[in-house]
């Protein structure tokens, strides 16, 4: 029973109000419904019941959806429960009691859903104001049944308190959802998931603005691509957990050591991608030279991990290919690496 009542814990996004307040709603509407269902039927006035017994259904089902992390399908099913109890209860009772004005609050529910296109909302729009001012015309004021009459006036703002207040409150901050989490799908857009450097993505869009900028104050830049040596041995030996950790600490030891003009980025896999601006290639040499011995006295993880890597420089020229440099860089970063292998291999010869 405890855990019927108690607020959805099981993804982040159920601390959000708008979780909370659908929550609630369907709770209390379906149990409404579920206490009414009864008494209607009891009073001989089957139709009710009848509908009673659909809200419920129609309420559970949205309570449920809450419950899995779909809001829109809860928000879906409650605001479909909205429309036809509304017209339904214009028809029973009359439109003095106004439940057909819940019809318009349907406009906002669908304005506030992200996924519904222009068509789709326009549809919905002309069908909820074709039903409002079909109940205007075709159904009267007032019902000849007086316990309808009082029915009517004392469940209306119970159901406006308890229910539809809190159902549209959720469905018209649907798109705060969207606001609240449009900064993180931004950044996860432009940046690595796992380093949290920029992607590639990211880099072409800035380096066309970088050359326009370099050329229009005839500066240079270069390019440094880097890969860690023996990557693979860390995963093979250690797991794929502690290359993740190595490639961490790596980033934030790169990213740490450049200055805000700059740019790091991760290119794919164990090989990262250096921007150095207004720098030519003789001074990126010196700056590689320096982290190179930077980074073999910072031991990685808490293996303690004594790491070294490789790397290539191409520095940029007007009119030149950005891939074409890019490519420059990967072979002497190629060429450094087998250098270091075959020095290694005449070292243990000797």
């Amino acid at each position: 029973m405890k855990q019927l009542f108690r607020v959805p814990e099981l993804i982040s996004l159920h601390q959000v109000p708008e979780y909370r307040a659908m929550y609630l709603a369907s709770l209390i509407g379906l149990l409404f419904n579920a206490v009414m269902a009864p008494i209607m039927f009891m009073l001989e006035l089957y139709l009710l019941g009848v509908w009673g017994i659909v809200g419920v259904l129609l309420w559970g089902m949205a309570f449920i959806a809450n419950q899995k992390g779909k809001l829109r399908w809860s928000v879906c099913i409650g605001s479909f429960e909205i429309f036809t109890h509304a017209n339904a209860g214009v028809v029973l009772l009359g439109t003095a009691y106004g439940f057909q004005y819940f019809l318009l609050a349907c406009i906002c529910i669908v304005a506030a859903f992200p996924s519904f296109n222009r068509i789709r909302t326009f549809l919905w729009c002309l069908l909820t104001l074709i039903s409002f001012l079909a109940l205007h015309i075709f159904v009267p004021e007032y019902t000849n049944n007086e316990f309808l009459k009082a029915y009517a006036s004392t469940t209306f703002t119970v159901v406006v308190l308890s229910v539809a207040i809190p159902c549209l409150a959720a469905l018209m901050s649907m798109k705060s959802i969207l606001i609240k989490h449009k900064d993180t799908l931004s950044f996860y857009s432009y940046h690595d998931g796992l380093s949290k450097l920029k992607n590639r993505r990211y880099f072409y869009q800035w380096i066309k603005q970088q050359i326009v900028s370099a050329e229009l104050k005839k500066e240079t830049f270069s390019f440094i691509l880097v890969d860690l040596d023996n990557f693979k041995q860390i995963n093979d030996t250690y797991g794929h957990h502690v290359g993740d950790e190595v490639i961490i600490e790596f980033a934030e030891f790169i990213k740490s050591r450049l200055r805000e003009i700059d740019l790091a980025v991760r290119w794919g896999g164990e090989e990262f991608l250096i921007v150095l601006n207004n720098c030519s290639g003789a001074k990126a040499e010196i700056v590689m030279y320096t982290l190179i011995e930077q980074f073999a006295e910072q031991p990685l993880t808490k293996h303690k991990l004594s790491l070294s890597f490789s790397y290539g420089i191409s520095q940029y020229s007007p009119n030149e290919c950005i891939e074409s440099l890019i490519s420059v860089a990967d072979k002497r970063m190629y060429r450094n690496k087998q250098e270091k292998k075959h020095f290694a291999f005449a070292a243990k010869s000797v």
